[in-house]
């Protein structure tokens, strides 16, 4: 009995953790596009000095980058998240 509370507590803290992290990744996405609408010229520019890239590969590296990391942040973040919280649901209906 206490080993189960105690593993149902470590999951709960697992599951918070991830709902903080996926939360602060979607802040940082939306800081990132963000900063591409507004600046997205100046960054052209300056990362054009330091690389030959034209407009489009600039713009198409920031969507592709954005993408993967919404990708990931489903993966790595919110399924794990949703799975532990499910999986705890069951356990205390199996448990009333």
């Amino acid at each position: 009995m206490n080993d189960t509370l105690n593993r149902q507590e470590g999951l709960n803290a697992v599951s918070r953790v991830l709902i903080r992290c996926f939360a602060s990744c979607v802040l940082f996405l939306i800081l990132w596009f963000c900063l591409f609408i507004v600046g997205g010229e100046s960054g052209y520019r300056l990362h054009s000095r330091w690389f030959s890239l034209s407009r489009h590969e600039y713009d198409l590296i920031n969507y592709c980058g954005m993408g993967l990391l919404k990708i990931c942040n489903l993966l790595f973040f919110l399924f794990p998240y949703l799975a532990i919280r499910w999986t705890l649901k069951r356990k205390i209906r199996e448990g009333a």
